[in-house]
């Protein structure tokens, strides 16, 4: 799973993208709830950390530290919670179904941008088939156009 800063940035750009997977949050400025569409094993940043979400939120911890159950920290995006920013971070599978494509089609549409010169891993050319063929916007190393 990609979680390197350039694939973050993607993916919090990908406002499209992002719009599929609100986490449920009251925010005290509109004073509105978004409903809670995560899904077991989505991957997710907030405030430049790591989490996968199982029913509870479970930060990422590298090598052999345990990761700590924060189900009861109350993650929420936005003025009216903890973190500033959550960004979902599509994994392989998910950017398939997003891009309506099968599986061999995919594949071959991402293989157009896996080079070194372009990405250097599979959700960062799947990322990019999907916002081209959904959205038909291109990745100009800072923003989709």
């Amino acid at each position: 799973m990609d979680t390197t800063e350039q694939y973050i940035k993607m993916c919090e750009k990908a406002e499209e993208i992002q719009e599929l997977r609100p986490i449920q949050h009251y925010n005290r400025k509109t004073h509105k709830e978004t409903p809670d569409l995560w899904k077991d094993g989505d991957w997710f940043s907030a405030d430049g950390k790591i989490y996968t979400y199982g029913g509870d939120c479970y930060h990422l911890k590298q090598y052999d530290d345990e990761a700590p159950d924060l189900g009861s920290a109350g993650y929420c995006e936005g003025d009216g919670g903890y973190v500033d920013k959550i960004v979902w971070l599509p994994r392989q599978d998910q950017l398939q179904a997003l891009s309506g494509l099968d599986w061999r089609s995919f594949d071959k549409k991402c293989l157009v941008y896996e080079s070194p010169a372009l990405v250097t891993t599979k959700e960062q050319a799947g990322i990019r088939v999907v916002m081209k063929e959904k959205y038909n916007k291109t990745w100009d190393g800072e923003d989709w156009k």
